[in-house]
């Protein structure tokens, strides 16, 4: 069984960290900030950072496994499974800022809280993270973590989900008639989702 101290976390803090995930990733025997590791430049993307925080785990970090939160999430009991679980690729279910459950079927993980093993890492080609535009450029045809998770799979890492995590996500809340209950709504790009 996977531990924590097998694991390098790396938290993403080009925005502010949550004060939730900073005082879990503060108790984990191995933690670091991606701008004290990876520093950002201009012009600069999260697939970048991405792949500069594998490259930087690869050559300095002697852990099993690797770790990526983005600032906004927020572990609860549920995401205790993405530090044991035995897969070597896993990922957190979250609701993303469109509404949707973020890759949520299997073979898939969102890398807003994914969690990959050195081996698979080596057996990966670089670019790790990268997003693909349709042949036309004017769509995406795969983000980020598509891509990873396709490489990963043609590599033979199958990604699963393990746990869960909670997402800051833009949400307004309604108060119902009888002023004692309410509805959730995410505001997303594609406009209210009830949730």
């Amino acid at each position: 069984m996977m531990n924590a101290s097998q694991i390098q976390i790396v938290v993403f803090d080009g925005s502010p960290v949550d004060p939730r995930l900073r005082k879990w990733v503060e108790s984990q025997p191995h933690f670091a900030y991606a701008s004290h590791i990876a520093p950002k430049g201009f012009p600069d993307l999260v697939a970048m950072q991405r792949n500069r925080i594998c490259r930087w785990f690869l050559d300095h970090s002697d852990r099993d496994c690797l770790l990526m939160l983005d600032a906004d999430q927020i572990p609860t009991a549920a995401t205790v499974p993405i530090l044991t679980a035995e897969a070597p690729i896993a990922g957190c279910a979250y609701v993303q800022r469109d509404a949707r459950i973020g890759h949520e079927p299997d073979g898939e993980a969102a890398a807003g809280c994914l969690r990959i093993s050195r081996a698979a890492l080596q057996a990966i080609d670089p670019p790790w993270f990268q997003w693909v535009l349709s042949d036309d450029g004017c769509e995406v045809a795969e983000c980020d973590c598509g891509h990873f998770c396709r490489k990963a799979r043609e590599a033979g890492y199958h990604p699963v989900t393990v746990g869960r995590i909670g997402h800051i996500v833009p949400a307004v809340v309604i108060l119902n008639d009888d002023n004692d209950t309410f509805n959730i709504k995410l505001l997303s790009l594609y406009g209210e989702s009830p949730l």
